[in-house]
């Protein structure tokens, strides 16, 4: 549960003799002695807070402004754990990543022994997807444990996926081995 804070009421301006420090001193709760200093001016004790008014409608506005901080905190801190729980997620190594709603499988022809164009995705197999593999297992942490059958399978999909986003390549849809993504590979995977 979120705790409103204390707000600590302004003061008044600095005194010309006062440093900028003294005016700035917004961790001293109000009322508490100055802290000792060489030819610092005594400061007027604050006044006594006033007594709110009473009645039925100070308490109901007291209650809905409660109620509208309890839930802009509890808003900034859904945000702030969400947005935590995804840079996480997209920063472990065995984080996987799935699409919302996945689209079939298209099968794509391998490129042709020798060439550097094609894109190579989801269901498609053969030699080019397994030199794929074996290059992705020389990467730490992308594709670790995984097979090296010629199948390209969800879980290459990610290991795929994961390489493009940790080491920052555009250019290829997200889990795609297009021409953007396999130079990126090959440079750091020499043959």
């Amino acid at each position: 549960m979120i705790e409103p804070t204390r707000v600590i009421p302004a003061r008044e301006s600095a005194a010309a003799g006062d440093s900028w420090e003294e005016s700035l001193d917004l961790f001293r709760p109000a009322g508490a002695a100055p802290r000792p200093a060489g030819s610092q001016r005594p400061r007027p004790a604050p006044a006594p807070p006033a007594a709110p008014p009473a009645g039925e409608a100070t308490r109901r506005h007291a209650s809905s402004r409660a109620l509208r901080l309890t839930g802009l905190g509890a808003l900034v801190a859904g945000a702030g754990a969400a947005g935590f729980g995804l840079a996480l997620a997209l920063s472990s190594p065995g984080a996987t990543l799935t699409p919302a709603a996945p689209a079939p499988p298209v099968t794509t022809a391998p490129p042709a022994a020798g060439t550097a164009s094609g894109v190579l995705r989801e269901g498609d197999s053969g030699p080019a997807v397994s030199e794929l593999q074996a290059r992705l297992l020389r990467i730490p942490d992308v594709y670790t444990g995984g097979p090296v059958d010629g199948r390209f399978d969800r879980r290459l999909t990610a290991a795929v996926a994961r390489f493009q986003v940790w080491y920052g390549i555009r250019g290829d849809e997200s889990g795609e081995y297009g021409d953007a993504t396999r130079r990126d590979l090959e440079s750091r995977t020499p043959s």
